[in-house]
């Protein structure tokens, strides 16, 4: 995100949150800390309901315990059943909190009740647990179970054993609370939307209890251990799969214990949404924060960048008019819109004065290459009358071959001041010319010898090849011309000017590795015949290297035409070979690099 050739509004939006990230991971922190925090609060809430929620049914239990522990001291209860009748129906009268009292014997059998209008008494109890673990052990016991007095919900059983004179029971005394608090009858909900039901210690609700949906399983509540004071705090589902937060709270004597129950969502919602309210508000401003700084990016950079970029692709193309449109910009892109304007002013004041510059230039280089072309041409004037004041024999031939050089040079300079770039000289346009210049000076050898010139396309070289080349045609086109066909004889000259296929490429460049030539060979150029061949004391090596003499020219091994065809081959920066025609006849060809002329612009 952040280097080089990446745009600049991800690196600046890189760095805002790397700037930013480690604000939004410590409140991210602080909310963890506080939720935590808020949770475990919510826990104690929740355990502080639970206990106060079983607050009345344990006061129910302890109260009924004590009224028990009276009655049992009353041997009324045991005297005569009608007196004990009266007696407990005028107490339960008085103590209305109580549903039923009754009184039992050590057999079990019930001797008399107080209970609720149309609800019967069991005659016998002595098959109940309770009883048997009363009897048995001769404290006073509770049951979670039906009593025997209320046969239609769930009630909590506290019994007294009745002391006898050896201090074993001589019955008992069971009361019948009336729990009004949060958990009976069955189940209650709370105004604080709690629920609350009473479980025994294997976590199993009192028969007939209602609404067993809120329950959990029964053995997780089996193997919690909890206390009065410090119930057992945790979560889990209900039947019904709604997640709960649980508060288990054991009642008097620990056989009975009151659940209680919230909604997972209830129960923490409001340190949920303070979570919620500290990770969201640094998110939101977070991602504002990024909003308003790629709208920045966008408005105060971004857009003022792709006018600037217009302008300067308008400069890369040579307009140097376009002007950036800035005035609403920041005061930096104006200053730098400003700069580029200057700029875009200096350089096209310059290119004027460069342009009229060159074309000064040009003007006086065509003319330098006009007079030199005058001059040179007076020269072969000056030769021509010289070379005909002399008789017949080597001196006139050598001055009318001085004289064929020096024209070939006056055309390469007329090419060069006619030609728009004087840099560059169409090979193929000029040798055609130059040939037939040369072969019409020598009078065509009375027609008898054909001139055959043949250019595959246009072949460009620098100024500096063009003289180099134009004489080394000049040589072996004279050289063909004046002594291939002696006698009379009849043929064809032919020029050959094209690319080299790529063995041809290749071959070359290998070759003129060791003459050291200067860049890869493209081209050839080539004058053969088919006249009377080369001298017979020119040897193939001499032949390859460029050296010996010409045809007939009897000059020895080391005539000067083979040495100056090779000088000149060197200067071109080519590799000249000399030697038989297949079928008869000399070929010079000499390889060369042809020139590249510079590309147009690139489109921006």
């Amino acid at each position: 995100m952040i280097g080089r050739g990446v745009p600049l509004r991800r690196q600046v939006l890189a760095l805002l949150i790397l700037a930013l990230l480690p604000g939004a991971l410590y409140a991210g922190l602080m909310a963890h800390n506080s939720y935590t925090t808020d949770r475990e609060r919510a826990r104690e809430h929740l355990r502080q309901q639970a206990i106060a929620a079983a607050a009345q049914e344990s006061a129910a239990i302890t109260g009924a315990e004590q009224v028990g522990k009276a009655l049992a001291l009353l041997p009324i209860l045991t005297a005569d059943p009608e007196i004990c009748r009266e007696s407990i129906d005028r107490i339960r009268r008085g103590f209305p909190a109580y549903q039923s009292i009754f009184v039992v014997d050590t057999g079990g059998g019930v001797i008399c009740s107080a209970i609720r209008p149309g609800v019967d008494m069991p005659a016998s109890v002595a098959e109940r647990p309770w009883f048997k673990a009363l009897m048995s052990q001769g404290r006073p016991a509770r049951a979670s179970e039906i009593s025997p007095v209320i046969r239609d919900q769930p009630a909590i059983l506290v019994a007294i054993p009745i002391p006898g004179p050896d201090g074993l029971p001589r019955g008992a005394v069971g009361l019948v609370p009336r729990l009004e608090g949060g958990a009976m009858p069955g189940k209650r909900f709370r105004a604080d939307g709690g629920e609350a039901i009473l479980v025994d210690t294997e976590g199993k609700p009192l028969p007939g209890s209602e609404s067993l949906a809120m329950l959990p399983d029964a053995a997780l509540l089996s193997g919690l251990q909890a206390t009065s004071d410090r119930p057992a705090v945790f979560d889990a589902p209900g039947r019904d799969g709604q997640p709960r937060s649980y508060a288990l709270v054991p009642l008097p004597r620990g056989s009975v214990n009151l659940l209680f129950a919230r909604p997972e969502a209830s129960a923490f919602d409001w340190a949920q949404r303070d979570v919620v309210t500290r990770l969201v508000g640094p998110l939101v401003m977070l991602l504002f924060t990024l909003l308003v700084t790629w709208v920045a990016i966008d408005r105060l950079v971004l857009h003022w960048l792709a006018e600037l970029r217009k302008t300067t692709r308008s400069f890369a193309r040579g307009d140097f008019g376009q002007r950036p449109n800035l005035a609403a910009a920041p005061q930096e892109i104006q200053e730098l819109g400003g700069t580029l304007s200057r700029m875009a002013d200096t350089i096209k004041a310059r290119e004027a004065e460069l342009e009229h510059t060159l074309s000064h230039r040009e003007v006086l280089l065509k003319e330098i290459h006009h007079r030199v072309k005058n001059n040179l041409q007076i020269v072969s004037s000056l030769l021509s009358l010289q070379h005909r004041a002399l008789p017949p024999g080597p001196a006139r031939s050598a001055l009318m071959q001085a004289q064929t050089r020096i024209n070939a040079l006056a055309t390469v300079h007329r090419s060069l001041y006619e030609t728009e770039d004087p840099s560059l000289v169409d090979l193929g346009r000029f040798l055609r010319e130059l040939g037939q210049l040369i072969y019409d000076g020598m009078g065509g050898l009375n027609g008898i010898v054909d001139l055959d010139i043949r250019i595959d396309g246009a072949v460009l070289v620098t100024s500096d090849q063009a003289v180099p080349l134009s004489l080394v045609m000049t040589d072996a086109l004279t050289n063909a011309l004046r002594h291939a066909y002696p006698d009379g004889r009849s043929g064809v000259i032919r020029v050959r000017l094209g690319a080299l296929d790529a063995e041809e490429t290749l071959a070359a460049a290998d070759a003129t590795e060791a003459t050291g030539t200067l860049g890869r060979p493209t081209h050839c150029l080539s004058v053969e015949d088919d006249g009377i061949g080369l001298a017979a004391e020119v040897s193939p090596i001499d032949s390859a290297q460029g050296e010996g003499t010409w045809t007939t020219i009897g000059l020895g091994r080391r005539g000067i035409g083979a040495t100056l065809i090779r000088s000149l081959a060197r200067q071109a920066g080519g590799r000249v070979t000399i030697g038989l025609r297949e079928g008869g006849g000399t070929r010079v060809s000499l390889a060369f690099a042809a020139a590249r002329p510079a590309p147009p612009p690139a489109a921006s």
